[in-house]
């Protein structure tokens, strides 16, 4: 009378097992030869598997490439409690709009940017795979786009919420606009992104610290007094 769900399971967990095998062959062979000089028979292979269950599972390769991005952005992180330091479990996944984020600050904020940066710098491959991938053309291309842009937008909303709510708690002066704020990290962030993807020995992580160091002496308000460092 049990089988059935006990079969159920052990398919459950064999097709779970199928997808990371996939997901694991298409970021190697996307990392190493680029989007178009990958064929999903190569997928295939590399997984152990058929073609016809590459598509089962992931029905072209555009779907395989959004799959692999999610999946390896999601790899190391832990849950995050938006009233302390720790990195959210997606930056996807992080609503600015729930009442729970009104009570981060621009210096917390500073400090969680600070982290996902370091985030970005343990994985070159996945931001490397994303700007390859960007560079290409086609609905696979448009793809890694989007993942892009919706990274740094939560990175831009996110600052400029914490600038703004800091703005009310009179730590950061009043004459600062905080969408202005937004902008400037994103666009610090993907200088410093860039130029690490070139040139690896540079230390990204330390470059946004200073960029935020300088953001914060100058919009903070002038009885606020400087960021502890923390690179």
């Amino acid at each position: 009378m049990f089988l059935p769900m006990a079969t159920t399971d052990l398919s459950a967990k064999s097709g779970a097992a199928t997808r990371q095998s996939i997901l694991a062959a298409a970021f190697d062979l996307f990392s190493e030869s680029g989007l178009h000089s990958t064929s999903l028979d190569a997928i295939a292979r590399k997984a152990g598997v058929t073609r016809p269950l590459v598509i089962h599972h992931y029905r072209n390769k555009t779907a395989l490439l959004l799959a692999v991005l999610e999946e390896q952005g999601r790899k190391g992180l832990s849950p995050w409690n938006p009233t302390s330091r720790d990195l959210p479990e997606h930056l996807d996944e992080i609503d600015l709009d729930s009442p729970e984020y009104a009570g981060v600050g621009l210096e917390d904020a500073i400090a969680i940017i600070e982290s996902l940066v370091g985030l970005s710098q343990a994985q070159r491959p996945l931001v490397r795979l994303a700007h390859l991938c960007a560079l290409e053309s086609g609905p696979a291309s448009a793809t890694a786009v989007q993942w892009s842009r919706m990274r740094h937008a939560r990175v831009r909303r996110l600052a400029a919420a914490a600038a703004e709510h800091s703005i009310k708690a009179g730590t950061v002066r009043r004459d600062i606009d905080p969408a202005e704020v937004g902008v400037f990290v994103v666009t610090a962030f993907e200088g410093l992104e860039n130029q690490w993807l070139v040139d690896e020995a540079f230390d990204m992580q330390r470059g946004m610290h200073e960029m935020l160091a300088l953001l914060w002496r100058d919009v903070r308000a002038t009885d606020v007094g400087a960021r502890p460092a923390t690179a």
